[in-house]
């Protein structure tokens, strides 16, 4: 495991021999000491969530008699739980695909922090709420891009089955749940005039695409390859060639990303 970096250490502890281990003489830490050994050991601090209570006074006006109570400052939270909690909780069910119990477990067990299912829900609504504004750009820079990379697969959406499509360009990744998987949700997705380049599989709603502007998935492809060489006589013939051919084109292909070869 390759040390971290000196600057990038939290914490730095010396250490100095007392004696010899060889005659027992008593060591003093200035008598050539020009080398050390380094020891690394990488902790997580324990982590336990905080309470903050903002307590809102209300005072009474010596000239009307009505009370007026404190209003909460600029950038602390309406609800009962801070935009770091949020976060986590958008990150465990989000990313990390764990339940709302597990995500409600692991805050209570690992932080400290008591968040109930129904809250875990209400994070999650109140996330996708402050996230609408950078998923739409998101989602307009796809339909703009040079080139994408797109699929789609089943998923269940509650008890019902519906389509998880993604498109990946160079910086972003877009992920859209559908009820289908036809061509009404491929031109949502990049527009009914999309300029770039798609590569995909061969799911027949991507034809509406010249072939000027379709490419085919290098993997889908190699599987093809495989199945044809599992067909044996000229079947594996021909895929025993386009398997060789796959390979010199993505030797190339490195070779260019180095920069030893032009694209032409």
């Amino acid at each position: 495991r390759p040390l971290v970096a000196a600057e990038n250490v939290s914490l730095g502890l010396d250490y100095f021999p007392v004696c010899c281990k060889y005659c027992g003489c008593v060591l003093q830490a200035d008598e050539g000491n020009t080398d050390y050994e380094r020891h690394q050991v990488l902790e997580i601090p324990l982590i336990s969530a905080t309470t903050t209570e903002h307590r809102l006074h209300r005072l009474r006006c010596s000239r009307c008699g009505k009370t007026s109570r404190a209003p909460l400052p600029d950038g602390v939270p309406r609800g009962s739980f801070g935009p770091n909690l949020q976060a986590r909780v958008a990150l465990f069910t989000g990313r990390y695909r764990l339940s709302k119990r597990e995500a409600s477990d692991l805050l209570r067990d690992v932080m400290g922090a008591d968040v109930s299912l129904g809250s875990i829900a209400a994070l999650e609504g109140a996330t996708s709420e402050a996230l609408e504004e950078a998923v739409s750009e998101a989602a307009q820079a796809i339909k703009e891009a040079a080139a994408v990379n797109m699929d789609e697969t089943g998923w269940r959406n509650h008890n019902d089955l519906a389509w998880l499509w993604v498109a990946v360009t160079q910086f972003l990744t877009v992920f859209v749940v559908s009820a289908n998987r036809s061509r009404k949700t491929l031109e949502e997705m990049l527009g009914i005039d999309f300029q770039g380049i798609v590569t995909s599989d061969r799911h027949g709603a991507y034809n509406v695409f010249s072939p000027e502007q379709r490419a085919l998935c290098h993997a889908h492809l190699k599987r093809d390859y495989k199945a044809l060489v599992a067909l044996g006589a000229e079947g594996k013939k021909i895929g025993e060639w386009a398997l060789r051919e796959q390979k010199r084109m993505f030797a190339l292909w490195d070779q260019f990303s180095s920069g030893e070869l032009t694209r032409s």
